[in-house]
């Protein structure tokens, strides 16, 4: 198993977190 393709999914989802906690922000400003 290659060590980078488990970094590059693993910044993937940290970059998929962030978007998701930004939409909730955005929701709540809304709200």
């Amino acid at each position: 198993m290659s060590h980078t393709i488990v970094v590059i999914r693993h910044i993937r989802l940290r970059k998929l977190n962030c978007t998701i906690k930004q939409a909730e922000v955005w929701h709540t400003m809304e709200a």
